[in-house]
C-alpha cells in the first residue's frame, strides 16, 4: 500500500526575506575555566535586522564549518 502525504505550504518568515544579513563580532574575551574546564574565547556576536545577540565559542564555528 502506497500513502501520499502532502506538505503544508511554509509561509515566509522574517530570516527567509533576508538576502543580505548583516553579522557582527561585536567583541571577544576569554573566559577562565574552572576546576574541570580548560579556558576558551567567548565571541559575542549581534544580528542588528534580527535584534538578537548571542554568545559563540570557537568550538561552535568550527562545528559549523565542518557540517557546510
Amino acid at each position: 500500500m502506497r500513502r501520499v502525504v502532502k506538505c503544508a505550504e511554509t509561509k515566509p518568515n522574517k530570516l527567509a526575506d533576508m538576502k543580505n544579513m548583516e553579522i557582527l563580532i561585536k567583541k571577544f574575551e576569554k573566559k577562565e575555566g574552572g576546576i574541570f574546564e580548560k579556558s576558551y574565547i567567548c565571541y559575542h556576536i549581534e544580528t542588528p535586522s534580527l535584534k538578537l545577540t548571542v554568545e559563540r565559542r570557537y568550538s561552535d564555528f568550527e562545528w559549523l564549518r565542518t557540517t557546510l
